[in-house]
């Protein structure tokens, strides 16, 4: 999932999963599915594909989710309209769990 700028012109204090939570309406582009493989069962493989193996199995973004944020630098001053179509706040059930863990480690 492509998260964007939430419309901050700088980045705001505080955890990324609570802040960043304007993503793009497409979940995933077509093609660009992420694969998590067992080497075993895999001889050729890309990130995006198994190219030769035993056949994928597709996760929906509730099950497991990798978010790519597009937020650094000019991109984020020039950008505000792009990826940031909708609210999710998905992740947001990890934040009390994260913050314990990041207490701990302090």
């Amino acid at each position: 999932m492509w998260f964007g700028t939430s419309f901050y012109d700088e980045v705001p204090e505080g955890l990324v999963l609570e802040r960043f939570t304007r993503r793009a309406r497409a979940v995933q582009a077509e093609g660009h599915e992420k694969c998590i493989v067992q080497p075993a069962q895999v001889e050729i493989f890309s990130v995006h594909m198994v190219v030769k193996g035993l056949p994928t199995l597709p996760l929906s973004p509730e099950t497991l989710r990798f978010n790519h944020y597009y937020s650094t630098g000019a991109k984020r001053r020039h950008n505000h309209a792009l990826h940031n179509e909708v609210e999710d706040s998905g992740d947001a059930r990890f934040l009390s769990a994260l913050r314990a863990r990041l207490a701990q480690n302090a």
